[in-house]
């Protein structure tokens, strides 16, 4: 009698595990990866796995500019998996230089108030990004699949960690961008900008069936990004983390634009989030 009341003890009672929510279509063994999917619909089979590109594909990028133009091409590479990363190359480079020529107008039109210059350029490109995007993600020819499905782009300013997850399980892709916080007397700080690995958080033990499944007992509290430049520890899957900045006031931190980064190997730094990409594909 004993063991069966034990069995029947709701569920309720035990404790939320905490659990990493992938980006869908990464793929991590010693190195982030992407799966890329067969053309055809009746496939049965994925194609091999292409890596995911951890440098700039611009020799020069125009001003301090490196991360944005390779979160884009991860970002490429993960929204179209079935073209292989080195066919975004050319699109890339020809994005980047014609922000750096726009960059470039712009910084002049600004010299009489050098103060500003630094970062109106960096104002003007992040009001370009969504249709960077756009531009970069237009079908290659030749269309061999009629399936492929259209891009929206949603911009925000700050992190909304439910919106986030949300997009992650319509099989979007997020990326970020934060700058070191820093008092209003020191010098600007340039933008650092990455695709979003996964979401980390804690999963209710009550959400069960078609709630579980749709990944509705989830709580989101942190976000782990992908590496630029360096691989991820093995067997992590993200090179480095935005968690929520530790307080007494421990109502939805994840409404504040500010965060810690912390590395795989325990040093942080007080961040400030100052734009957020959902890319969502749309169904045709």
């Amino acid at each position: 009698m004993a063991a069966a009341d034990k069995g029947k003890r709701p569920r309720a009672s035990r404790l939320a595990s905490l659990v990493q929510m992938y980006t869908a279509g990464l793929r991590w063994d010693t190195e982030p990866m992407v799966m890329a999917w067969a053309l055809t619909q009746d496939a049965a089979i994925a194609a091999p796995l292409h890596r995911l590109p951890l440098e700039c594909p611009v020799e020069e990028p125009p001003g301090d500019l490196r991360s944005l133009w390779t979160a884009l091409w991860q970002a490429a590479c993960l929204l179209r998996p079935e073209v292989s990363p080195a066919r975004w190359r050319p699109r890339v480079c020809r994005l980047a230089r014609i922000a750096g020529a726009l960059i470039h107008v712009e910084t002049n039109a600004d010299a009489p108030e050098q103060h500003e210059a630094t970062q109106e350029p960096m104002i003007a490109l992040d009001v370009r990004m969504a249709e960077w995007v756009r531009r970069l993600l237009l079908p290659l020819p030749p269309p061999t699949d009629s399936f492929r499905p259209a891009i929206s782009v949603r911009e925000c300013a700050e992190l909304d960690l439910d919106a986030m997850d949300q997009c992650r399980r319509e099989g979007g892709v997020l990326l970020v961008a934060w700058r070191r916080a820093r008092p209003a007397t020191q010098c600007d700080c340039g933008w650092q900008w990455r695709v979003v690995a996964g979401l980390e958080g804690l999963e209710d033990p009550r959400a069960e069936g078609a709630l579980a499944n749709a990944g509705e007992g989830f709580r989101p509290r942190s976000v782990l990004l992908v590496p630029q430049e360096v691989e991820a520890v093995w067997g992590c899957g993200y090179g480095t983390r935005l968690d929520p900045v530790a307080s007494l006031d421990t109502t939805s931190p994840e409404k504040s634009s500010n965060w810690q980064l912390r590395s795989l190997y325990g040093t942080w730094t007080d961040v400030e989030v100052l734009r957020v990409l959902m890319l969502r594909p749309k169904p045709g």
